[in-house]
């Protein structure tokens, strides 16, 4: 004899494991989208700059090497 609550269970777990496949699929697919740009990592360490410099000469090394570090970026993707 065919239980027949166990087949509507059964499916219910099936799309729930689909639902949550196609999530995580959607999900990876618009990060791929989101790679960070040399600009995109500049303003972020000038942020970190001035978070964490509180003096005036700290501040402006930390910026210097965030623009090192962008040149750097720049030129290293321009070589590709």
């Amino acid at each position: 004899m065919r239980q027949r609550g166990s087949s509507f269970f059964g499916m219910l777990i099936f799309l729930l494991i689909v639902g949550a496949g196609g999530y995580f699929a959607y999900q990876w697919y618009l990060e791929r989208g989101d790679v960070p740009t040399c600009k995109d990592d500049l303003t972020s360490c000038l942020r970190m700059c001035r978070r964490l410099s509180t003096e005036s000469a700290e501040a402006q090394k930390c910026q210097a090497a965030c623009e090192r570090d962008a040149s750097a970026c720049e030129r290293k993707l321009s070589e590709r």
